[in-house]
């Protein structure tokens, strides 16, 4: 469980807030338009920024091997994202872009899904727990 001083609390909340708000809609999105699936990205990727500074120094069980996966699997998803971002630009028409933004937005999803069971379901409920 995370242990969060006085001043972190709100902050903890306030990111889990956007992160549960950020994964309904993923899960509503059964397609998205390239412009989308690129936003959604953003988001994650940002989000992600915030969840290392604020989240993995709370969490003790975050160690060091989780901590490289995890920004494994963002530079991954960034590199990812970017390949989308310039094939929609260069080749809209592509049907390469439908795939793409298909495959992209199925591990979004499922990223969106790892980081809820790690950081906020113990967030969510407490942020003081």
């Amino acid at each position: 469980t995370m242990k969060c001083t006085p001043r972190q609390a709100p902050l903890v909340e306030q990111l889990a807030r956007a992160h549960h708000g950020m994964a309904r809609r993923a899960r509503a999105a059964d397609t998205l338009t390239p412009g989308a699936v690129l936003d959604l990205g953003a988001a994650v990727l940002f989000h992600g920024a915030v969840e290392r500074e604020l989240l993995f120094p709370l969490n003790p069980l975050l160690d060091f091997e989780v901590q490289t996966e995890y920004a494994r699997r963002h530079a991954q998803l960034a590199d990812d994202l970017a390949l989308l971002e310039s094939l929609a630009e260069t080749d809209p028409d592509s049907p390469d872009v439908e795939i793409l933004c298909s495959a992209l937005l199925s591990r979004l999803k499922q990223h969106i899904a790892q980081d809820d069971r790690v950081f906020y379901h113990a967030a969510h409920d407490d942020p003081l727990a």
